[in-house]
């Protein structure tokens, strides 16, 4: 049997990680935020599972590969909306409480793209590992 790819070797790496970190980020909602009891069991349970496919993965198991790259999509575009709910992140103000600038960004549009950054940092551990998959695939393909 041939070696993984680099790139799988990356993202499986990866996704262990992000598996271990949703399961201790789930741990401590559950634990002591006030964040929803069902934010926490989701992201718990999720790490668990995560974590046992990524140990499937790595055996070549190929419905494991292929249901973690699911739910990391899934996942990355949860956190892409989730941030904003969960973060205390600035609000936008309407516009005739901001004083008028011109040649500069306003205090709004400051406030948006902070936000957007965010979002795309919650999303960027679940697209990285879905590319690192992609770019690995063959590891995947069945023997002829």
């Amino acid at each position: 049997m041939r070696s993984f790819h680099p790139a799988t070797v990356v993202g499986l790496i990866g996704s262990g990680i992000v598996a271990a970190g949703l399961f201790v980020i789930g741990t401590y909602v559950l634990a002591v935020s006030s964040l929803p009891l069902m934010f926490g069991l989701v992201v718990t349970t999720a790490g668990a599972i995560s974590g046992a496919l990524v140990f499937a993965a790595a055996r070549r198991h190929r419905k494991s590969w292929a249901f973690l790259i699911a739910t990391w999509i899934v996942f990355g575009f949860c956190g892409f909306f989730t941030a904003p709910k969960v973060l205390d992140l600035p609000k936008v103000q309407p516009a005739w409480k901001l004083p008028k600038q011109s040649g500069t960004l306003d205090a709004n549009t400051l406030v948006k793209l902070k936000v957007l950054a965010v979002c795309l940092g919650f999303a960027a551990p679940f697209a990285f590992a879905c590319t690192s998959f992609a770019i690995g695939r063959r590891d995947y393909e069945r023997a002829a």
